[in-house]
């Protein structure tokens, strides 16, 4: 079919002769029909295999197509001359034109033979190097993992460590047993340390100091900066201060060692004493705490606008008092309650910490700060903590 169509087609072309002017002569080319499609078969044909041979040079269409094209019509322009040539009677006809594609054919297909040869041996070199740079790689990134993770294992032994030393600062059950004074409290941190914290101190059989604290950021600096607090308060609420004096005096502690860190925390320092049946306190830059009167049902929000502590060299403190009656409660908070957030980014609030508490007056304290933490944990749709949290809860018994 490919030898029959174009010689059919081209036996039917009024083509017998082609006038050439050569050499100031008038050369009449007896090409024929049949030698036309002959030589014109043999240069698609030679077009076509060049063509398919620089297929091996996948990425360099460009040169591909310049090289098929020339190899295409310099045979095309060698038979011509040739044919001239031998009418002409110049030369004998030596069928220049086949011997010409034949050596074509043979040199172009040595030669991308000899290519294909080469870039498969460069290939082969430079999967092996790729290789070696693959396995010499993964080594070192084996290396690399086994220090991390012995790393990682020295720092969570510590950062297990420094948990238990926090928690051994936090007095969870020792203070169940003060008279007239019903306990409860709660505290969780972010990450394995936190920089939320609260002291419970026994001054003498009637006065008690509670103390609540939270120290900007988290982790392990904050932590460190709790451990700081505790020396400071115990060493301090001992002889006998009036709170807002023990506050200038933690904060003339702490002031020289985090002051330039930008570091500080907030607190509040409550002395119950039930003998006169008054409390004292200070709030340094803290939340409000909440104060549930029982006589008239109300829940009175209460606070003293002083500085935070650690972050001025000389901040000035003062202290109030309110009278405390029979089944009167006390909640003692950090921001981590009320800013509690749930999953469409909805926080916890003042507002909903007041209504739970006048929903549950009525409970004693551990019931009250049990059912705390499940309302936030309802809330957020999660048991787990957000935020560093801590909390304090207590009644005045008869």
């Amino acid at each position: 079919t490919v030898i029959t169509i174009p010689f059919n087609f081209f036996s039917r072309l009024p083509i017998n002769k082609i006038k050439i002017k050569f050499l100031n002569d008038v050369f009449v080319y007896h090409a024929g029909k049949a030698g036309i499609v002959y030589h014109f078969f043999i240069v698609i044909i030679f077009f076509l295999f060049v063509y398919l041979m620089t297929g091996i040079i996948k990425q360099k269409i460009k040169l591909k197509l310049k090289i098929a094209a020339f190899l295409m019509i310099f045979p095309l322009v060698v038979g011509t001359v040739n044919d001239v040539l031998v009418g002409k009677k110049i030369i004998n006809n030596i069928m220049l034109l086949e011997i010409l594609c034949f050596f074509f054919i043979f040199t172009t297909f040595a030669f991308f033979f000899s290519e294909d040869q080469k870039n498969n041996y460069t290939l082969e070199n430079m999967n092996v190097q790729l290789e070696n740079l693959v396995e010499k790689r993964t080594k070192e990134l084996n290396q690399k993992n086994l220090q991390v993770e012995e790393q990682n294992k020295r720092l969570k032994s510590d950062l297990e460590m420094a948990r238990r030393v926090q928690e051994s600062l936090i007095p969870f059950e020792k203070f169940k047993s003060i008279k007239k004074l019903s306990i409860a409290t709660y505290y969780c941190s972010m990450e394995d340390v936190g920089g939320d914290f609260f002291d419970i101190y026994e001054i003498n059989e009637h006065e008690t100091a509670f103390l609540i604290a939270d120290v900007s950021g988290h982790g392990a600096s904050a932590a460190l900066i709790t451990s700081m607090i505790k020396v400071s308060f115990s060493s301090h609420i001992k002889n006998g201060f009036l709170i807002s004096e023990i506050f200038e005096k933690i904060n003339s502690d702490l002031y020289p060692c985090i002051g330039d860190l930008w570091k500080y925390f907030s607190a509040i320092l409550l002395k119950i004493d039930t003998k006169n049946e008054v409390v004292e306190y200070t709030t340094a830059g803290h939340p409000p705490f909440l104060f549930f009167k029982n006589k008239t049902k109300e829940i009175l929000q209460l606070r003293t606008e002083c500085d935070f502590v650690g972050i001025f060299k000389d901040p000035k403190y003062y202290s109030e008092t309110i009278k405390l009656e029979i089944n009167d409660k006390i909640i003692l908070y950090t921001d981590g309650v009320i800013e509690s957030r749930n999953k469409e980014g909805k926080i916890y609030g003042i507002e909903n910490l007041i209504q739970f508490f006048y929903d549950n007056q009525h409970l004693s304290s551990n019931n009250l700060v049990h059912n705390l933490i499940v309302d936030l944990q309802y809330f957020k749709r999660t048991e787990k903590c957000t935020d560093d949290m801590a909390l304090i809860c207590f009644e005045f018994l008869k």
